[in-house]
């Protein structure tokens, strides 16, 4: 059956949530062209009801013919949605992203052999531990990741695809006495758990079959331009054995005699939905070009399985003969399509989204002032009130709602926060509609805006209200206190054989966790090695106590349980710091006495600032926020450094400062350590303030000598707002008309006489320094003048994890994964340790890579060459810089 009209997600996700539709006893099956529009559908239906959740389906995320192995992470994914599949129930909605759906699977009457239920009181199997191995888990000494298990004493932790959490086990005996979940971060028990599936993490399964079956099949799949015969033999060797190896995935189909597609573990009847189907198609055909292109380019690989072993086409995808096909689209596909079933007009909900779409274009195309989106808003609403709709904007925070609230105040509008978790459409808006003339607020995110045509409602999302690009924001996960946040920070990090360091007494080795026995109680305690090889056991709860070190590692640094070094060095610290606690008092008693006006409260310009930042902000960040306008708003000079890792948010939170103090008609300057980190800020600073009257510019040694002029005439006359710049900004000649703000990126990376002109400047002018090396919690980290400081310890939502390949140096690998992120608009790094043989590698790269604009860079080269070659490449002059480790500074 066609639905045509609309391809919307908001459309399909007020279809799926209709209670005519969602509860006619069948599960619902949605698939969609890519996993962005997966992503999408999910928020659409988290907005209309936050309660509601989907399973999506993962797939491959490299291809068989990268020479680059599949994540572990969303193999573990697919087995549990292949797992809810099977138990699908009447409403749960599953979403298959097209290239996910085509990749054939293990069977489903194997997949059912391999599953187990762990309860309360029942027998634990003796050999639990080699069944787990056998169908893919990996043991470890803390279970932090999906698909692996941990023994400890008595308490057994394994992590199963089937939940979102692990299960804690402690046994009396083999009696299973107590099964709770587990945080994974804190390690912290939870709530009880009554029933547990333990499934296999993994499609790929070793039995004394399989194993002579795949050995057979990798057999027939290699190619004799393999250039590598000991790691043939390798992989034989290990699938002999039935031992696992990164890669072995792609041998799927000779682990089985045959193989099923995610569809075929489906136990009961589906709705099957299909959005927008030219564009699945399409993705499916562009994904079978793809393959085909990169098998014929991989024959020198190890992995080389054919094609039609691993994938069907779009065209062969085994739908349930007994399920119901809908498809939506915006044209209708083909001629005598069905016409919609009676039962099912209700739920159609008259969405459109065209006429907004040409309302966010004309908000990205106002000067970004909050002035002139105050008036446009008004006016919009306006207009729209006087047809009688009903005005909704979705806001993603609190702080986002309060933002727009103040924007609306300016035109006289007034605005109503929606806090609750009732689902939409919401009843009591067409309540309260006769008694608020202006919109409502709900803190909630939405893919798109669109309009209901009937009752006559308009919703429009954030990001075309500060006209913006949209960011994809899945909805968080519950927080976890600040107990459990110190308690991740300092423990999940640590592996056997890092050093600590212990508050009483010093230096030490981690050995990893012990269970020992306490008045007949187990009990868990941290192994610390000190010097003697005497050993410390430390409880958990404790663990407060001691921190990683993070200082240059040496078994030299280790002290002796009841010695004196510890001692010895905590005494040649405190001189130390008494010795630069006398400078820092010079300076601080002349900041005591310095006054300044202090800066006014934000005002709506400044949220309509904030509010155009297209991410949500961090507790830490809007923390640091908070401390550094406090800061400003007093009478006394700022002093403040910002300390968190690289990609956290410190240059937002600057920004968020200039902004404040440039708007009050200061100058900013800003102070990199090099050249290229100029260039960086340059652009990041011109990018966010766009469509701000306040004009930025930058000096440093690529600044043409005529321009560096007329900036520092502008500079004088008060002509230029923010300055970006090395240390060439302390130079004589460089004279501000007011300047009101300094702001220091990477202070540490300074020259002593640098730091010594910035720490006087400090004395009478607002400072905040920026800084990612590690919070300062160990003794060595240096204080540089620290007074007030703000830490940003979480990274930005939705941040996506470095992930690491370990492969064989190949060229064809080199040539995809090069040619790969070029496509994409990206460059690439390619790191090499030898200055001697770089240039070598340099035309070996050239001969595979040709049209790739390439540059080498390492730290014997001239200064001024080097910087030229960053700079190149800052600037997309160049696709891949060839270079050591040099890159690191």
């Amino acid at each position: 059956m066609d639905i045509v009209g609309s391809d919307s997600v908001v459309f399909l996700a007020g279809c799926l949530l209709d209670d005519r539709v969602r509860w006619n006893a069948r599960p619902h099956l949605v698939v969609v062209p890519s996993s962005d529009e997966a992503d999408s559908l999910v928020q659409a239906l988290q907005f209309f009801d936050p309660a509601s959740s989907a399973e999506i389906l993962s797939g491959f995320d490299v291809s068989p013919y990268s020479g680059l192995y599949p994540s572990r992470k969303l193999m573990a994914q697919r087995m549990g949605w292949l797992w809810k599949a099977s138990h699908a129930k009447a409403g749960q909605i599953f979403i298959a992203p097209i290239e996910a759906l085509l990749q054939k699977t293990l069977p489903y009457s194997e997949f059912s052999k391999r599953q187990m239920t762990l309860q309360k009181n029942e027998l634990l199997s003796d050999n639990f531990a080699e069944i787990l191995k056998s169908w893919g888990y990996t043991q470890t000494p803390i279970v932090e990741d999906v698909g692996t298990f941990s023994f400890r004493g008595g308490i057994v932790d394994v992590f199963s695809p089937a939940h979102e959490k692990p299960l804690r086990m402690e046994l009396f005996g083999d009696v299973i006495d107590s099964a709770r979940f587990f945080d994974p971060g804190s390690q912290r028990s939870e709530e009880d758990c009554l029933r547990y599936e333990v499934i296999p993490p993994m499609e790929i399964q070793f039995t004394s079959e399989s194993r002579q079956r795949v050995s057979k099949y990798f057999q027939q799949t290699l190619s004799e331009d393999v250039e590598n015969p000991d790691e043939v033999q390798n992989i034989k060797q290990h699938l002999s054995l039935g031992a696992y190896q990164h890669g072995m995935e792609f041998l799927l189909a000779g682990f089985f005699e045959s193989l099923d597609s995610p569809l075929d573990h489906f136990s009961s009847e589906l709705n099957v939905w299909m959005l927008d189907p030219m564009a699945c198609e399409k993705s499916g055909d562009e994904f079978f070009r793809n393959l085909k292109k990169d098998f014929e380019l991989s024959e020198n690989l190890v992995f080389h399985p054919r094609i039609e072993d691993l994938f069907v086409s779009v065209d062969e995808l085994p739908y349930p003969e007994d399920s119901k096909t809908l498809s939506l689209s915006k044209i209708k596909i083909e001629e005598g399509a069905q016409e919609v079933e009676e039962h099912l007009k209700p739920a159609l909900l008259p969405v459109s989204t065209g006429s907004l779409k040409e309302v966010a274009n004309q908000i990205k195309n106002l000067s970004g002032n909050a002035t002139d989106l105050s008036q446009f808003l008004g006016q919009k609403v306006s207009e729209w009130k006087n047809l009688k709709q009903t005005v909704v904007f979705a806001l993603s925070t609190q702080s986002q709602a309060e933002r727009i609230k103040l924007l609306l105040d300016r035109v006289g509008l007034t605005s109503t926060l929606i806090e609750n978790n009732e689902p939409v459409p919401l009843d009591f808006i067409e309540r309260e509609q006769q008694n608020v003339k202006g919109v409502h607020l709900m803190i909630r995110n939405l893919p798109e805006s669109f309009r209901l045509n009937e009752p006559g409602w308009i919703f429009l999302r954030e990001a075309d209200l500060f006209g913006r690009t949209s960011k994809k924001r899945r909805a968080s996960k519950e927080g976890v206190n600040e107990d459990s946040k110190a308690f991740a920070l300092n423990f999940s990090d640590l592996k056997p054989g890092d050093l600590i360091v212990h508050k009483l007494h010093g230096v030490g080795v981690y050995e990893g966790l012990k269970v020992m026995p306490i008045q007949g109680v187990d009990a868990e305690f941290i192994q610390l090695k000190y010097k003697g090889n005497d050993r410390l056991y430390l409880p958990v709860y404790r663990i407060h106590q001691i921190h990683k070190y993070s200082g240059p590692a040496s078994p030299a640094l280790v002290d002796k349980l009841g010695g004196t070094s510890w001692e010895k060095t905590k005494t040649k610290v405190r001189s130390h710091l008494r010795d630069i606690a006398g400078e820092l008092l010079e300076i601080y008693a002349k900041r005591k006495m310095a006054k300044r006006p202090s800066f006014g409260i934000p005002d709506a310009d400044y949220r309509a600032f904030e509010a155009a930042f297209p991410y949500d902000e961090t507790e830490d960040q809007l923390k640091a926020i908070d401390d550094i306008l406090s800061d400003l708003q007093k009478d006394a000079p700022m002093d403040r450094l910002v300390c968190g890792d690289v990609g956290f948010g410190k240059t937002e939170v600057a920004m968020r400062a200039a902004f404040k103090v440039a708007q009050e008609g200061k100058q900013v300057a800003i102070i990199a350590p090099t050249t290229v980190l100029t260039f960086q800020h340059l652009e990041t600073f011109q990018k966010r303030f766009k469509g701000w009257p306040l004009v930025i510019r930058s000096l440093n040694r690529f600044v043409p000598r005529s321009e560096a002029k007329k900036t520092l005439e502008d500079l004088k006359e008060g002509r230029v707002d923010i300055l970006i710049g090395t240390h060439r900004l302390l130079s004589q000649d460089v004279r501000f008309k007011d300047l009101g703000l300094l702001i220091i990126d990477e202070e540490q990376r300074f020259g002593v006489k640098h730091k010594e002109k910035l720490r006087k400047m400090r004395a009478h002018l607002d400072t905040l320094a920026m800084s990612a090396t590690p919070i300062p919690r160990t003794l060595n980290m240096s204080l540089v003048g620290v007074r007030d400081l703000s830490l940003i310890n979480t990274p930005p939502v939705d941040r996506l994890p470095t992930r690491t390949f370990v492969c064989k140096f190949d060229r064809a690998t080199i040539q995809k994964a090069v040619e790969s992120e070029l496509s994409r608009g990206g460059q690439v790094y390619f790191i090499h340790n030898r200055v001697q043989s770089i240039y070598a590698l340099a035309e070996e790269l050239k001969e595979a890579l040709p049209g790739v604009r390439m540059q080498v860079a390492h730290g014997q080269m001239e200064e001024g060459q080097l910087e030229k070659a960053m700079v190149a490449f800052f600037h997309h002059e160049i696709d891949l810089l060839l270079c050591t480790t040099i890159v690191e500074s």
